[in-house]
This record gives structure tokens, sequence and C-alpha cells, in this order.
């Protein structure tokens, strides 16, 4: 197994100093300043408690891992990563003893957690965005009293709407091939948010109308 993929395993723990390995320290840098060894840290300079440009403090952890689970392929006796025809990188490791099943189901869970967290700050940004575009025309409002609320409520929702209509039309979409009622009842959600939200808005607006009207 490459050692890049077992360096994250185990538990770190921190190694002791001791004058000769500091002296072998100082020899394999090429210093010519004393090394101070103190519980877990090699000093090089010449007061550890008055530091100078140039003084070294040095320190080593080890990590122990007696037993590791992992799962890839297999080439020539090295274990690594499976690269799908898509160019998805397979493959796991992890400390102490896991069935295969295990770890397919733990990763495959974190990286749907993972694609749906995205998919939200895909669709917060998006909302974002048609806010901005928006924001022109309830500037625009403020020219007149009142108008300005009532622009900027209603460019709100139809940014909402717009944002449920293609964020959902956009990940249904791509959920249809693979499981198509997943798929078809995100579009379906989506719809109803977006009808929800165009109906408040103008129920709101007929009431802001109303109001505005002299008695």
């Amino acid at each position: 197994i490459p050692g890049g993929r077992i360096a994250g395993l185990g538990e770190r723990s921190a190694i002791s100093a001791d004058a000769t390995r500091g002296e072998a320290i100082k020899s394999a840098i090429g210093s010519t300043r004393p090394v101070t060894a103190s519980n877990t840290t090699y000093f090089i300079g010449n007061n550890p408690s008055s530091p100078q440009v140039g003084d070294l403090r040095i320190s080593f952890e080890a990590v122990s891992a007696d037993t590791a689970s992992a799962y890839g392929k297999l080439d020539n006796g090295k274990l690594d990563f499976f690269t799908a025809s898509n160019g998805v990188k397979i493959g796991s490791i992890r400390a102490g003893t896991a069935t295969a099943k295990d770890m397919f189901d733990a990763d495959i869970s974190a990286n749907s957690t993972m694609t749906w967290i995205i998919r939200a700050v895909g669709l917060i940004a998006m909302m974002i965005g048609f806010r901005m575009i928006f924001a022109v025309i309830g500037v625009i409002g403020d020219v007149i009293p009142f108008v300005g609320d009532v622009f900027r409520f209603a460019t709100g929702m139809a940014a909402l709407a717009l944002t449920a209509v293609i964020g959902t039309i956009t990940i249904g979409t791509a959920w249809i091939w693979y499981r198509p009622v997943l798929g078809w009842s995100i579009i379906a959600i989506g719809a109803l948010i977006a009808f929800a939200v165009l109906y408040l808005g103008k129920s709101r607006a007929k009431a802001n109308r109303e109001a505005a009207q002299p008695a």
C-alpha cells in the first residue's frame, strides 16, 4: 500500500527526545550550534529560552496502526485506487477491521451526503444570483414611496421560484436515468414549491395594492 494512503491511519503520539538522537539530527542537518533535548522537542541553538533567528525546534510523531482494512485495485502486489471508466477513483483504507460491505456502505453514504451538500450550496448560490439580478428593480422602485418594498418582495418571490424550478429540474434530470421515481419526484416538488411561492406572491401583491388605495 502506498505510504501516502496509510499516513493518516492510527493514533499519533509524540516521540520522546534523547541526547543521542539529538546529536544525530544535528549532524544530519549540518548545524554547528548546540542541541538540547527536552521532553519531545529538540532545540538547536544556543539558548532555548531566548531563541534567535536560525534556531530550530524539531519534534517527531509516531502513528500506530496495528490492523487496517482496505479495498482497491491490486496490481503487482500493490494496492491502490481503481479508476473507473468515468475517471472516478474507487478505493479506501481505514484503521481496524471492517468487512468490504461495511466499507462500501460507509463510502457510499459519505459520498451521498457530500453530493447533497454541494447541491444545497448550488441552490443557495443560484438564489443569491437571481436576487442580485433583480435587485436593480427594487432600486428603481424606490423612486416612488412604498413601491420599492413591493418590488423587492415580488423579485424575492420570483428569485425563489426560479431557483426552485431550475434547481430541481437540474437535480431531477440527473437522477431520471438512474432512479426515475426519485428524479421525477424532485422535479414535482420543485414545481409545487414554485407554484406555492408564486401564489403567495400574488396574494401579497394584491393585499398591498388594496392597502395602498385611498379609502
